[in-house]
């Protein structure tokens, strides 16, 4: 991530802390104690210059749900746009490079990976992780010490992701739903097919629930430019629709399921230049909550449901692309907006964790 910030917020920046398990201050006062921590805390990446040194730092850290108590739990070479977090958050990948506890503790660096080229996901379970490299599909197991090893090979295999068990990896590969066992190249099911006489129903964007066998995706429907937003059991059963949509103007990804099955939040279109969070229930109901510039793929529901955690820019007043990224709270339905991150840093691939 770019060093974003503007001359002027440096002179505001005293930095309390250079070591991890330490507070933040963005303020002239002296260091204070850590507050104490919330119930529920959320996890991070942060980027900033400090004054002291003239150097750019970034560090993995965690803090309470409004805010404060910013807390480094370790500093990091370079800050981290695509770190994912185990559904548990025992575990945390970052970047496909490496792998380590959600204390910063067991950091292993990897060997063999193709970080800048493939997609990688962690396992709900914070056990595995996998990569997929042109269509290849490599394995790093914990009880291994996170050694590779290739699973399968299957061209046009896109947009992996675990199930809800850790135990299968769900995919999609020229329109179809595959389920593969992450543990034995043989065992391949096709859980969705879609019309080749019709051409319709050509599949992508899966999202399987962390939490139970279910699985939320994306597919072509009748008419050039519409599309479907559909739910199904893990094995292809119980297939429904849910929500439909034109491409102008609808889905663009990032989906997440809330905690209690019932819905999820994704990214939504609404022109060239705005975005929005919408909520989708599987009922079908929906409510798209306040449209925004510059949301970045980061939407995640809090452990209990009720409020929702996203990473927005925002750029600087001259429109010169010297903004910052950061972390923005609000409740289901967009209102009670809060922007957690002080003015001179950049934050970064938030997760919750419930205490």
């Amino acid at each position: 991530m770019k060093n974003l910030f503007k001359k002027n917020s440096l002179l505001k920046i005293f930095l309390c802390v250079v070591i991890a398990g330490t507070s933040f201050s963005c303020t002239d006062d002296s260091p204070v104690e850590p507050q104490k921590e919330s119930e529920n805390v959320i996890y991070y990446f942060t980027g900033f210059k400090n004054p002291v040194t003239n150097e750019y730092e970034a560090h993995f850290c965690k803090m309470n749900e409004d805010g404060s108590n910013r807390v480094s739990i370790t500093q990091l070479s370079s800050v981290a746009n695509e770190a994912q977090y185990s559904s548990n958050m025992k575990r945390l990948i970052i970047g496909g490079y490496s792998v380590m506890d959600i204390d910063g503790k067991n950091k292993t660096y990897l060997i063999g990976g193709h970080a800048e080229q493939s997609y990688q996901e962690i396992s709900p379970n914070g056990d595995r992780f996998f990569q997929m490299y042109h269509g290849r599909c490599d394995i790093f197991d914990a009880v291994d010490n996170w050694k590779k090893r290739e699973i399968f090979r299957e061209g046009y295999a896109s947009g992996a992701k675990w199930s809800y068990d850790s135990r299968r990896i769900i995919y999609y590969n020229l329109g179809n739903i595959i389920s593969r066992n992450a543990d034995s190249s043989d065992d391949r099911v096709v859980i969705y097919q879609y019309d080749t006489t019709q051409m319709t129903g050509y599949a992508g964007n899966v999202y399987p629930s962390p939490y139970e066998d279910k699985i939320f995706f994306e597919r072509q429907a009748v008419g050039k430019n519409i599309r479907e937003l559909c739910v199904m059991n893990g094995d292809g059963s119980d297939l429904r629709v849910i929500h439909v949509y034109s491409i102008e103007n609808g889905f663009r990804g990032f989906a997440d399921w809330a905690p209690d099955g019932k819905s999820v939040i994704f990214e939504k279109s609404i022109d060239k230049y705005f975005t929005s969070i919408m909520l989708l229930k599987l009922d079908g109901s929906a409510t798209t909550l306040p449209p925004k510039r510059y949301i970045n793929r980061s939407s995640r529901f809090s452990h209990n449901g009720t409020k929702i955690l996203y990473q927005l820019y925002i750029p600087d007043a001259s429109g010169s692309n010297k903004g910052r990224f950061v972390l923005q709270l609000s409740d289901l339905y967009g209102t009670n907006e809060k922007i957690l991150t002080p003015e001179g840093y950049d934050d970064a691939s938030p997760g919750w964790a419930s205490r």
